[in-house]
């Protein structure tokens, strides 16, 4: 009996472990930052002006390192298991000027969130989100952009923007 018992005691045991070892995404190797994410990001924020910052570049950003994990690392970015870049917040980041910039983001086909609020764009909304099909959730808010909304916004079928 005693033999039993502990047989069963390891078999659970080994159970347990290999279950936490497949489905826990902290222990899994997931959400490595894919180089092609990395660069797009890192262009995207090179092709941007700020204000009100010391060093030129936001504290939020100043993570945003060539040699880091851009999944893991950066601040405002969320990935999925595979490394893709599904979210990114960048509200309130100082961003100025004109969204031309974004144009390197709209390449980040996976992203489902994209939060550029509370910024001094002060320009257009560019043209290009409705090159981003997985987008469900957009905020603009007081991003200070002028003019019209483009008419690729209105297409994006997933989407609630704010």
């Amino acid at each position: 009996m005693m033999r039993f018992n502990v047989m069963f005691s390891s078999c659970v045991i080994i159970y347990v472990l290999c279950f936490l070892l497949v489905c826990s995404p902290s222990w899994a190797v997931e959400g490595q930052c894919l180089d092609e994410q990395r660069h797009l990001l890192l262009h995207f924020k090179h092709n941007l002006s700020f204000y009100s910052s010391e060093s030129g570049v936001p504290e939020g950003l100043s993570t945003w390192d060539l040699n880091t994990d851009c999944c893991r690392s950066w601040e405002g970015v969320e990935c999925n298991q595979i490394g893709e870049v599904i979210g990114l917040d960048l509200s309130d980041n100082s961003i100025v000027g004109s969204a031309d910039g974004l144009a390197s983001l709209f390449q980040l086909s996976h992203l489902q969130r994209l939060d550029l609020s509370d910024n001094n764009f002060n320009s257009t909304i560019a043209s290009g989100f409705d090159r981003l099909p997985n987008l469900t959730h957009l905020n603009l808010s007081n991003s200070d952009f002028v003019g019209q909304i483009p008419i690729g916004i209105s297409r994006l079928e997933r989407q609630g923007a704010e």
